[in-house]
């Protein structure tokens, strides 16, 4: 859609985890950051919220936790979480879903969401994913996190320094905006 509207302006999109990308904007290597929000909004910055997406568990069909509608990290406790990571990136991963997330028990990484939800079809554990991120898949059953009986979200957003505004980057973050209405 940017593109299209301004095709001289080059666009390098950089992929990266949460911590990666919030290291590239605070060091001015990038210019704008979609991403999850984990922190609190900073008065320096523009935090624009995008999307809020519903947070589910999925765990194998033949588990014991396949008949519930919704679950909590307390029903999670004894059963590993399988968690996409990057060698580097296993720290920053574990502690925010031990100490953000809660969940307490065991933690298994794979490098490719791909091998996590063969994990999960095991029965080795379970993955948390977003509303709409992964396909459903008849070997797997997804169910809402709760949170204080409540289900859990996340915040998907555009980060850019109020310093750095200009008239490409306003444009750029209407682009997301339309893409991803709520």
């Amino acid at each position: 859609m940017f593109s299209n509207k301004y095709p001289d302006v080059k666009l390098e999109i950089i992929y990266g985890n949460h911590d990666e990308l919030y290291r590239m904007l605070i060091s001015e290597e990038i210019d704008i950051a979609f991403n999850d929000q984990r922190r609190k909004f900073s008065d320096g910055y523009n935090n624009i919220l995008l999307s809020v997406r519903k947070t589910f568990v999925e765990v194998s069909i033949n588990s014991k936790l396949a008949k519930l509608k919704k679950i909590t990290a307390e029903d999670l406790k004894n059963i590993p979480c399988i968690l996409v990571s990057s060698d580097n990136q296993k720290d920053i991963e574990y502690e925010y879903y031990y100490n953000i997330m809660g969940f307490k028990g065991d933690y298994l990484f794979v490098s490719e969401p791909h091998q996590a939800r063969l994990m999960v079809m095991n029965n080795q554990g379970f993955m948390i994913v977003d509303e709409g991120s992964m396909e459903e898949s008849m070997f797997i059953k997804r169910i809402e996190l709760c949170v204080n009986d409540f289900q859990h979200t996340k915040n998907y957003c555009l980060f850019w320094e109020k310093e750095n505004s200009g008239y490409y980057i306003e444009e750029l973050a209407e682009c997301f905006k339309q893409v991803l209405k709520n």
